[in-house]
């Protein structure tokens, strides 16, 4: 027992919990590459990787997240490998993709949006993604509640333009446009998951990407 609650504990210290103990081998996995421009503390990413991993899963999608280190894009060599997991190194494949947490760059802060996501429109796709950590963590104090959560939706969030190869939003559900202080305090469950014919086609998609199509 204790040799597997060592591997366990290794695991989770370089960002990916071992797939048999986190989710079903049934569901579709995407890989996630974290690269942490924020800084963001530890503690945070664990918890929002939490978040955002329990929303890809009520989703049908198993998320295998890998904490990067501090890099001016990805695919630039972090400035420590000791804070990496040896995949941030390895070429990205198919249902891989990248998100930067990272401020707002310059001096201001003004604005909304809590992150955006590169969609190459002719090919209805992207692979990588931009959060602004410090918004994030204004929106939170606003609202009064737990950045790392919000920081964790926000992940999906810009995940699912991804996934699903569009920078259009929807009406309802976690990927509306606008998430208001209001909402945010409401606490509502529908509010921050994928409507059934989004995860529908984020399947799909990955189906066909397994299938090499």
């Amino acid at each position: 027992m204790r040799s597997v609650r060592v591997f366990v504990l290794l695991a989770i210290a370089f960002g990916v919990v071992p797939r048999a103990l986190s989710q079903p081998r049934s569901m579709p996995q995407v890989t996630l590459r974290a690269w942490n421009a924020g800084p963001v503390a530890p503690w945070s990413l664990h918890d929002a990787r939490h978040t955002a991993g329990r929303i890809m899963s009520s989703a049908g999608i198993a998320l295998a997240w890998y904490s990067c280190g501090s890099a001016d894009r990805p695919g630039s060599l972090p400035l420590t490998r000791l804070s990496s997991h040896p995949v941030c190194f390895e070429q990205p494949a198919m249902a891989e993709f990248s998100v930067r947490l990272s401020p707002v760059p310059g001096r201001g802060s003004g604005g909304e949006e809590l992150g955006y996501a590169w969609i190459d429109a002719s090919e209805g796709a992207g692979t990588m993604a931009t959060v602004f950590v410090d918004r994030v963590e204004s929106l939170a104090q606003a609202a009064r509640i737990d950045p790392r959560t919000l920081l964790g939706r926000t992940v999906a969030h810009e995940l699912g333009h991804l996934l699903l190869g569009t920078t259009g939003h929807a009406e309802r559900g976690l990927m509306r446009s606008r998430w208001t202080i209001d909402q945010l305090r409401a606490r509502r469950d529908d509010d921050w998951q994928f409507t059934a014919s989004e995860a529908q086609t984020m399947r799909a998609k990955l189906g066909r990407h397994r299938a090499g199509r």
